[in-house]
């Protein structure tokens, strides 16, 4: 007689990508959180919580509505929708999905960077506006080549972006919470500062990919901009959570800061009124930093294997620090 399935439930708006949604279905007893809104008895049943796309807030309240409950696997780098403290509590394993998505989103904030220095998005309006006539020889935008590069946060991505800037020949500089090692810093040439103002102050190009978790909630604040270099260029491909939005509208609006580069907002998508979306120095991009078949398809990969590690009642090969 085969075992039962265990119960999983997907937390998604879509099928996870490539093939990998047929097997998950057959492995498991997949449900919908509106399976379980229509039948509550089915969430003492569930072992296991898969999200795709959808950042369902675990707690203590969500954890505790859940008692068989023995892993959550996101399939994001951030982990600032679950309370990890409170899974360990309650011995439930949580695997996320790094290392996998440091080259796709290390591309974005490339594209990102490049846009907002050099005006991409204003110069493709001039050039199809029905009222353009003639080019102008002296509107400028901002030297990419042998500028200096602010990383904050040099982990997958961060190192990333770094070795894509040997190329543009630029000064890097890396904030992170502990110094990497000289595998990390020699191959790109990083100089690490310990201090987040002075390096924002000593950068050209300022680049967040910090993961999101709670305690880097808000760290590019009023504060922090202001001690910003005059014209730096600022690009998040990290979490909008991160950023006091509000202090960086100021300071695009003042030109204390050049321009900016976003994958990433809070909320998203951002009100149809908001400043941001209007200002002539903003290049938007609606959160795909790793969003290629490829990437997607390895994500959806690690967090199936963390889910099934977790079920197993054996370490996750992705954990978020506690």
């Amino acid at each position: 007689m085969a075992a039962a399935k265990r119960t999983v439930v997907h937390y998604g708006r879509r099928a996870l990508p490539g093939d990998l949604q047929g097997p998950f279905d057959e492995r498991y007893n997949v449900v919908k959180p509106d399976d379980l809104t229509a039948n509550p008895e089915l969430m003492k049943t569930v072992e296991g919580v898969l999200m795709y796309g959808m950042h369902q807030v675990v707690n203590a309240g969500f954890l505790d509505s859940m008692p068989a409950l023995k892993v959550v696997s996101t399939c994001s780098v951030g982990y600032d929708h679950i309370d990890v403290a409170a899974c360990k509590q309650r011995q439930v394993a949580v695997g996320h999905t790094p290392g996998v998505v440091a080259g796709a989103t290390a591309d974005v904030a490339w594209t990102l960077m490049l846009a907002a220095g050099r005006r991409l998005a204003e110069g493709h309006g001039i050039c199809t506006a029905t009222t353009t006539t003639a080019f102008d020889p002296n509107w400028f935008g901002k030297e990419v080549y042998g500028s200096t590069l602010g990383i904050v946060g040099m982990g997958g991505v961060g190192f990333e972006v770094a070795r894509r800037s040997v190329g543009f020949d630029m000064k890097v500089l890396y904030h992170n919470r502990q110094r990497r090692d000289a595998s990390v810093e020699e191959p790109v040439k990083a100089e690490y500062v310990s201090d987040l103002k002075e390096l924002v102050s000593r950068s050209d190009y300022i680049v967040c990919c910090v993961p999101a978790y709670p305690a880097s909630n808000g760290l590019f604040s009023r504060d922090v901009f202001a001690s910003a270099r005059q014209g730096a260029i600022f690009v998040n491909v990290s979490r909008g959570s991160l950023v006091d939005q509000d202090a960086l509208v100021e300071n695009l609006q003042s030109g204390h800061l050049y321009a900016a580069g976003l994958d990433v907002t809070d909320p998203e998508p951002l009100p149809r009124d908001h400043p941001l979306l209007t200002m002539h120095n903003v290049t938007l991009m609606p959160h795909v930093g790793t969003a290629t078949m490829k990437t997607r398809v390895k994500m959806g990969e690690l967090a199936l294997r963390n889910l099934e590690a977790g079920l197993a009642g054996k370490p996750v090969e992705a954990a978020p620090p506690v």
